[in-house]
């Protein structure tokens, strides 16, 4: 799996105990999307693009409307839990992702 420069760095602060905080508008929709690392510094080049695509993905992850943190057990290099994943009834292996 392919992961852009960006990506990988925010995926390496999070890893190292950053998150991702998100603002809302009144209406809910996202207005704005911070990646902080584990001191508090802001990581230039983070987007709200960027943010959707890493949650599309099922990179990140919010618990109990907490900040977004990386999620458990992602292989660094694909990218995948290395457990099979239910796709349109049937299981298939991590590799076939």
């Amino acid at each position: 799996m392919n992961i852009s420069k960006m990506e990988q760095r925010a995926l390496h602060a999070l890893a190292q105990g950053g998150a991702i905080l998100i603002e809302r508008d009144p209406h809910r929709k996202i207005t704005d999307a911070y990646c902080l690392n584990r001191e508090g510094w802001r990581l230039s080049g983070f987007s709200i693009a960027l943010f959707k695509k890493l949650k599309r993905r099922g990179f990140i992850m919010s618990r109990n409307s907490g900040p977004y943190r990386i999620t458990p057990h992602v292989d660094e290099c694909t990218g995948t839990t290395g457990q099979p994943v239910k796709r349109k009834g049937r299981l298939l292996p991590p590799f076939f992702l």
